[in-house]
């Protein structure tokens, strides 16, 4: 947009502003640079650019995890072919209409949720307690992309499958890769509930005690373990099986999912599956992005960010000619060749 809005409180109401602070347009113009706002200016192929001179855009807040469901226009709904069921063809988000009782649905992060109209109240759905008509969902049709989320069906069987295939390499035990901790002041410890393990909160990168002189922390998908917490650090050869039951409750569960898989005198094998980088198998049968648990980021001169549980409007994708993907914002995700659809390693 072309100007500011203003309220009194984050809650609103949001007016155009009369005047801003100084600097701030040079702020926003040096923020919009490095990628960490978006100024809502249309992109570069916009035109006309958005502007305020139109209408002033509706604020929503919220304090608690939300998506933001957006149609072009009235919400269209057509038939999905062999099926009771009907598809929005005019919003980026997977919403769908089961016309046996007009409930809706849309899927948020592998999650699948209804409501009696689209003001909800939204209410979560197992994915193996969906209406059998969305089994029945052709794979070729636009409404095909959600396949992967509902349980039993071939899609979904496949997205468990690439889910719990590793990226693995080779690592030298000596003149491979290297770790220094890094930390926000005094190393600060906490107990990771449901273990005997505790954790360094203020740290860069998870470091976690296993015992005395026994620690172990994880980078780009690689154990290292030391005696003492400053170290010397060194490749791990081998990871104490307890390190694996940290519960998805923990902001650390995401380290369960790299491995050692074995190695020599010179070498390790390692490898991480998915759940690394945040898409995890859910109870109900299906791959979900993030655990969908909140977890407290580390706020003290630095900001260390705990993994992402929900959100980013992620959404799993099937194609019948890629196979599965998740998706984040717009557009929709591809296959990937040279990396796993999943990305790369913290």
């Amino acid at each position: 947009f072309d100007g500011w809005l203003a309220a009194s409180s984050l809650d609103g109401p949001w007016l155009p502003a009369s005047e801003t602070p100084p600097g701030l347009a040079d702020l926003a113009q040096q923020l919009a640079a490095k990628g960490s706002v978006d100024l809502l200016d249309g992109g570069p192929k916009a035109s006309p650019k958005p502007s305020l001179a139109n209408g002033v855009p509706t604020i929503y807040v919220t304090r608690t995890p939300a998506e933001l469901i957006v149609f072009k226009g009235q919400p269209n709904f057509v038939p999905i072919t062999g099926t009771g069921l009907l598809w929005a063809d005019n919003t980026t988000a997977d919403v769908l209409v089961n016309t046996a009782n007009d409930d809706y649905y849309t899927l948020l992060s592998g999650r699948w949720y209804r409501a009696p109209s689209l003001t909800g109240p939204w209410t979560f759905v197992a994915a193996n307690s969906l209406p059998a008509d969305f089994a029945r969902i052709p794979k070729n049709v636009a409404a095909g992309v959600v396949l992967a989320s509902v349980a039993g069906t071939p899609q979904a069987q496949e997205a468990l499958i690439a889910n719990s295939i590793p990226q693995t390499a080779v690592v030298p035990l000596r003149n491979g890769p290297t770790f220094t901790p890094a930390f926000d002041g005094a190393p600060q410890w906490r107990p990771i509930a449901g273990t005997p393990l505790q954790y360094v909160v203020n740290a860069a990168t998870p470091i976690i005690q296993v015992g005395p002189n026994a620690y172990y922390a994880v980078q780009a998908g690689v154990w290292f373990t030391a005696s003492g917490l400053t170290g010397p650090w060194t490749v791990a050869s081998s990871v104490p099986a307890v390190i694996y039951g940290i519960p998805p409750t923990s902001a650390l569960h995401y380290v369960t999912y790299v491995q050692v898989y074995g190695g020599s005198s010179d070498v390790v094998y390692v490898g991480y599956t998915p759940g690394y980088l945040g898409t995890v198998v859910a109870p109900d049968g299906v791959v979900v992005y993030g655990t969908g648990y909140t977890y407290a980021p580390w706020i003290g001169s630095v900001w260390y960010a705990t993994p992402y549980t929900w959100g980013l409007a992620a959404a799993p994708i099937y194609n019948p000619y890629i196979g599965f993907g998740f998706g984040f914002g717009l557009g929709l995700a591809t296959a990937a060749w040279d990396a796993p659809y999943w990305g790369r390693p913290y």
